[in-house]
C-alpha cells in the first residue's frame, strides 16, 4: 500500500508519492509530471488527463475543464455567471442538487453531471497513474490540497468527490499550508530554525485562477499559520486571457471577425496566450511570436507581442496582488521588515513583472537574484510534496520525524438557535469554550440571554471542539453560518453552512442540553453530538458506625430513646469527639451543649453535588454534504462508467491486436515466410487476411465486441501458426542438434577417459553411458537425414522441442554416473598402546585410608545430628542449612536460585491471610 498527495489544480494536477528517503513526483503515461485537469466524453468512452487533452479542442462541447471553481457555488450569482462565460461547454442548474450541472453527450444521449462527479472521474485517473507507477500496488491513503478560501460547501463537495472516486482522503489541506510544510520540515530536520524565536515567512502563491498570501511562523519542530488572505479571481489564466483579448482585437481589426464568439477559436487564443506568456518569462526575452492557423475558418493570425506590451496588459492584474499581501501582514500583526523570507510559488511567479512588483512592495533588494525573493521550492510541485508529506505523517504506514502543523480557522462561524431559554427555566443559555468542551467543565456565561454566538473566530486554532449549553423542553433547531459581517466571503459563495434539528424525547420536561460542535481537520463545521443531562437520584446510604459506637452498643444494648426536641434524654449517650478526636462527655460547643451541637451539625451539612448522566439525542443535519443514498447512487454510476471504460479499452486492445496481426502476416507472406507456405495453403491464408482487413473497416467490424475480435484473431492464427512454426524450426533446428551433439560428445569422452578423477567409476557404469550416448546420436542422425528430404513448406519430421527432450534424457541417464563420488578412504589403525606403569602408592594405602576415614567421620556426624533432631522433634540440618537462631528472612537463598519457603517445619499454625488475599462478603447494615 502506498500513500500519495494530490495537488488538484484548476488547470493541472500533480501527484506526489511518499517513498523511502523523500517524496517522488509521479509521471503519467506520457512521462509528464503534470496531468491536465480535463474529463472528456466521446461516444461511449470517457477520457481523463492526457487522453482528454488530445481531443479537448475538437470535442470542446463534451470536455469539462476548470471544475474546481464550480463546486459548492450558488447558481445564478454574477461571479458564477462570469466564470461560466469563459467555459466552452454547457452548464445548467442541476435538477437535483440545485447547483451547477455539466451537460455532455455521453452514450449517444444527453447526460448531466455534477462537478463532484467530474472531479471523481479525474481522481480515479490520478489513482490509476499512481498505482501503475508503484508496480500495481494500491493507493491506501491520500491528502488533497484545496484553496484556503474554500467554504464549507466547497469542502463538502471535494469530500463527496473523494467518496465517489473511492479515495481514502485523510485530510483536505490548504494549499498554503502544504507549501509551508514542504518548506519547513526539511529545514527543521537540518536544525535551521530556532527553538524559541519564531521565524516569519511570507508565502505567495500565484495559481492558475487564484492568488494567496499567508504568513507562517517556524520554530524547531513545528509551523504555525498566522494568517492567510486571498483573491479568488486572480491568477495566471487572467494573464492568458489578457493576451488572448489583445490578439482577438488585432484579428478583428484586420478581418472584421471576432474569434471570441467561437468557442473553438477562443480555445486557440488562450493556448496561444499561455505560450506567449511562457516565452516572455525568461530574463532577456523581449518579444514572442503569436501564430494561430485557421483561427476563423481559413483565416490565420500572425502577430508579435513585445515585453512592454505584455507588461502593460498584465499591470492591472499584478497590482491586485497588493491587497491580499497587506491584509495577510496586518492579520498576522507583523511588518515586512520582520519577514525572514518571502517564498514565491506558482507557475506565473516566473513572469518578471510579478517578481519585480512583489519585491518592490515588500522592500526587497531588486538588484539581488530573483529581486531578493526566495525561490527554493519548486513552483509547480511544492504543494503536491507538502500533501504527500502530510499524508505520510497522518498514515499509519509511515514513520515520519515529528513535525507539528498548526492551522487556523479561515472564516468566523456563527451559531444560532431558536429563541431564548424560557423565563421559568431557572437557567440561561451559555457557551463552553476552550478545553472545557471536552472535559465537561463549567459553562461560560458568554451567551447568556442571547440566541446566537460566534462559536469559531477567524484565526482560532483548528481542529477544535466547543459546546453550547441550552435549556429546552421541546425539539429545537441550531443553525450554523459564516459571520459575513466580520469577514467577507468570496463572491458567489453561500454563507449558510447547515441546520441541525435536535430531537428531545416526549415528557423530558425542562432539560439542560449540551450541543458539541467541531471545526474538524478538513476545515469543515459539524455538530458532533447533543446530549440531555439527566439528574441521577440516588437513595441515601446510612453512615457506617464507628468502632467506639459499636463497642458502646455492645456494652449497653438497651439505650433509652432521645427526646425529639433536643432536651434531656434517659440513659447514657455516647460522647461527642472533640477537635483532637477524643471523646469527652461534657465537651461544650459555641451554641450550647455537646449533644445538641452534634445534632445541629448534621442538619447544617453541605449539600451533595448533583450527579448527571448523558442521554444522547438524535440530530437531523441538513448540510451541503450528500446523503448516503446520494453517495451510493453516484458511486454506482461511477462504477458503471469505470467498468465500461475497462471493456472499451480491452475491446480496443483486441481490435488493435487483430489489425496488427493482419498487417504483420501479410508482409511476412511475401518476405520471411514466403518459402514456408505455398500453393493452395498460401492462397487460403492470403484471402483470409484480406477478408479480415475488409471486415475491420466495415461498419460491423469498426464497432464490434471483444469476443468477436478474439474469434477472428483465433481463426487467422490457426492458419498462420503452422507457417510461423516451420520458420522457427528451420532457423533453430541446427542449433538444437549442435547442442545435443555437444552433450553426447562430452559423455562419450567421460566414458572413454582413463583420468584418475574417474577411476573409481565402475566399467559397467561407463558402458551404460556409452550405450546411452550411442543411442541418442543414432536417433539424431536418423531424424536429420529424414528431415533433409522434407521441403520447407511442409511440417518438419523432427522439432526443436523433441531434440531438447533428448538432451534432457541423456543428462538424466549419464549425469548421475559421471558425478559418482569417490569412496571415502579407510581410517588408519591407531598404534598399539604401551602398558602403563604402576604409580607408587603410600605404604599400606595410607592416602586412601585417610580419605575414607575422613568421609566416615563426616558421615557419622551427619547421621548423629539427624538422629538427635528426630528425637527432639526438630528438622534435621543439611550441609547448607541455617543455624537454630536464624530467621527465614535472614537465610541466604539456595544455590539454584529458588527462594526459601516462608514457613518452617516448626510452625504450628498456618499464616493468617490478609483481607486482600481472600474473597470477602461485607455485610451492610
Amino acid at each position: 500500500m502506498s500513500v500519495i498527495g494530490i495537488d488538484f489544480g484548476n488547470d493541472t494536477c500533480v501527484i506526489g508519492m511518499a517513498a523511502r528517503g523523500g517524496i517522488d513526483i509521479i509521471l503519467n503515461e506520457n512521462s509528464n509530471r503534470r496531468n491536465p485537469t480535463l474529463v472528456s466524453f466521446q461516444g461511449k468512452q470517457r477520457l481523463m488527463g492526457e487522453g482528454a487533452a488530445s481531443i479537448a479542442r475538437s470535442n470542446f462541447k463534451n470536455t469539462a475543464r476548470e471544475v474546481k471553481r464550480l463546486v459548492g457555488r450558488v447558481w445564478g450569482t454574477p461571479d458564477l455567471e462570469a466564470d461560466l462565460a469563459r467555459l466552452p461547454f454547457k452548464c445548467i442548474q442541476h435538477p437535483e442538487t440545485g447547483g451547477v450541472g455539466i451537460e455532455v453527450n455521453y452514450e449517444d444521449s444527453i447526460k448531466v453531471f455534477t462537478p463532484e462527479q467530474i472531479i471523481a472521474c479525474m481522481l480515479t485517473k490520478l489513482i490509476a497513474i499512481a498505482k501503475a507507477a508503484n508496480n500495481g500496488i494500491d493507493v491506501a491513503d491520500t491528502v488533497m490540497a484545496i484553496p484556503g478560501w474554500y467554504t464549507d460547501a466547497m469542502r463538502n463537495a471535494m469530500m463527496n468527490a473523494c467518496l465517489i472516486g473511492g479515495v481514502n482522503c485523510l485530510r483536505l489541506i490548504h494549499e498554503h499550508t502544504a507549501t509551508a510544510l514542504a518548506y519547513g520540515i526539511y529545514k527543521s530536520a537540518k536544525g535551521e530554525f530556532s527553538e524559541k524565536e519564531p521565524q516569519f515567512v511570507l508565502f505567495l502563491d500565484v495559481g492558475h485562477s487564484s492568488f494567496s498570501a499567508s504568513v507562517v511562523t517556524f520554530v524547531q519542530g513545528s509551523l504555525t499559520v498566522k494568517s492567510a488572505a486571498f483573491d479568488s479571481n486572480l491568477g495566471g489564466r487572467d494573464m492568458d486571457w489578457a493576451i488572448a483579448q489583445h490578439a482577438a482585437d488585432e484579428f478583428k481589426a484586420k478581418t472584421g471577425k471576432d474569434p471570441r464568439t467561437n468557442p473553438k477559436a477562443l480555445l486557440k487564443l488562450l493556448e496561444a496566450g499561455e505560450k506567449a506568456k511562457k516565452q516572455l518569462s525568461p530574463m532577456g526575452v523581449t518579444d514572442a511570436p503569436i501564430n494561430i492557423e485557421c483561427l476563423w475558418e481559413d483565416l490565420d493570425y500572425n502577430g508579435r507581442l513585445s515585453l512592454e506590451q505584455f507588461e502593460a496588459l498584465i499591470k492591472p492584474i499584478v497590482d491586485r496582488m497588493d491587497a491580499p499581501i497587506l491584509k495577510a501582514l496586518a492579520d498576522a500583526g507583523v511588518t515586512k521588515e520582520q519577514l525572514g523570507s518571502v517564498e514565491i510559488v506558482g507557475g506565473s511567479t516566473r513572469v518578471p513583472l510579478v517578481k519585480s512588483h512583489l519585491a518592490e512592495l515588500l522592500g526587497r533588494d531588486k538588484t539581488a537574484i530573483n529581486f531578493g525573493l526566495s525561490c527554493t521550492l519548486n513552483a509547480d510541485e511544492s504543494i503536491a510534496r507538502g500533501c504527500a508529506l502530510q499524508c505520510a505523517m497522518l498514515s499509519k504506514r509511515f514513520k515520519v520525524k515529528d513535525f507539528l502543523v498548526k492551522e487556523i480557522v479561515p472564516y468566523p462561524i456563527k451559531l444560532s438557535w431558536e429563541g431564548e431559554a424560557p423565563a421559568d427555566a431557572g437557567a440561561v443559555d451559555a457557551m463552553t469554550t476552550g478545553e472545557e468542551a471536552e472535559d465537561d467543565g463549567a459553562s461560560a456565561e458568554a451567551a447568556a440571554g442571547k440566541n446566537s454566538v460566534n462559536i469559531f473566530a477567524k484565526g482560532d486554532d483548528t481542529p477544535k471542539v466547543r459546546r453550547v449549553n441550552l435549556v429546552r423542553d421541546k425539539p429545537f433547531t441550531v443553525t450554523a453560518s459564516y459571520d459575513t459581517e466580520a469577514e467577507k466571503l468570496p463572491s458567489g459563495c453561500s454563507s449558510e453552512i447547515g441546520t441541525f434539528k435536535v430531537d428531545l424525547p416526549e415528557g423530558a420536561g425542562m432539560s439542560k442540553i449540551r450541543v458539541n460542535v467541531k471545526h474538524d481537520i478538513h476545515g469543515m463545521f459539524q455538530v458532533q453530538s447533543a446530549d440531555m443531562m439527566q439528574e441521577v437520584v440516588k437513595a441515601p446510604e446510612p453512615a457506617p458506625a464507628k468502632e467506639s459506637e459499636k463497642h458502646t452498643d455492645a456494652a449497653a444494648p438497651a439505650a433509652a430513646p432521645m427526646d425529639v426536641d433536643g432536651g434531656n434524654a434517659t440513659g447514657e449517650k455516647a460522647a461527642a469527639p472533640d477537635a483532637n478526636g477524643s471523646a469527652s462527655p461534657t465537651s461544650p460547643t459555641e451554641n450550647g451543649e455537646g449533644p445538641a451541637a452534634v445534632a445541629e451539625a448534621k442538619v447544617d451539612e453541605a449539600p451533595k453535588k448533583k450527579v448527571y448522566t448523558k442521554v444522547p439525542l438524535k440530530i437531523d443535519a441538513k448540510t451541503s454534504a450528500w446523503s448516503k443514498s446520494e453517495i451510493d447512487r453516484a458511486v454506482e454510476i461511477e462504477a458503471q462508467m469505470a467498468n465500461q471504460d475497462r471493456v472499451l479499452k480491452e475491446t480496443a486492445d483486441k481490435r488493435n491486436e487483430l489489425e496488427s496481426y493482419v498487417y504483420a502476416m501479410r508482409d511476412k507472406l511475401v518476405g520471411s515466410l514466403r518459402m514456408y507456405i505455398e500453393g493452395e495453403e498460401a492462397d487460403k491464408f492470403g484471402s483470409s487476411l484480406t477478408a479480415a482487413e475488409d471486415w475491420l473497416y466495415s461498419d460491423e467490424g469498426f464497432d464490434s465486441t471483444k469476443s468477436v475480435y478474439a474469434a477472428k484473431l483465433k481463426e487467422l492464427m490457426d492458419l498462420g501458426n503452422p507457417v510461423e512454426s516451420r520458420f522457427y524450426e528451420a532457423n533453430n533446428r541446427q542449433g538444437a542438434a549442435a547442442e545435443l551433439q555437444k552433450v553426447i560428445d562430452g559423455y562419450v569422452k567421460f566414458a572413454n577417459s582413463s583420468d584418475e578423477a574417474y577411476a573409481h567409476v565402475e566399467a559397467e557404469e561407463k558402458a551404460k553411458v556409452r550405450d546411452c550416448a550411442k543411442t541418442a546420436e543414432k536417433w539424431l542422425f536418423q531424424k536429420l537425414d529424414q528431415q533433409a528430404n522434407v521441403p520447407p513448406s511442409k511440417d518438419p519430421i523432427v522439432t526443436c522441442d523433441e531434440i531438447n527432450k533428448q538432451v534432457v534424457a541423456v543428462h538424466a541417464t549419464c549425469r548421475s554416473i559421471m558425478n559418482t563420488p569417490k569412496p571415502a578412504p579407510k581410517p588408519a589403525e591407531p598404534p598399539a598402546a604401551a602398558p602403563a606403569k604402576e604409580e607408587a602408592k603410600p605404604a599400606g594405602g595410607e592416602g586412601d585410608a585417610a580419605t575414607a576415614a575422613a568421609s566416615g567421620e563426616k558421615g557419622g556426624e551427619s547421621a548423629a545430628e539427624a538422629s538427635s533432631a528426630k528425637a527432639e522433634g526438630e528438622a534435621p540440618k543439611s550441609g547448607n542449612s541455617m543455624d537454630a537462631d536464624t530467621t527465614p528472612q535472614e537465610a541466604a537463598p539456595p544455590a539454584d536460585g529458588v527462594p526459601p519457603s516462608k514457613t518452617t517445619a516448626a510452625t504450628a499454625e498456618p499464616e493468617t491471610p490478609t483481607p486482600m488475599e481472600t474473597d470477602e462478603v461485607e455485610q451492610l447494615e
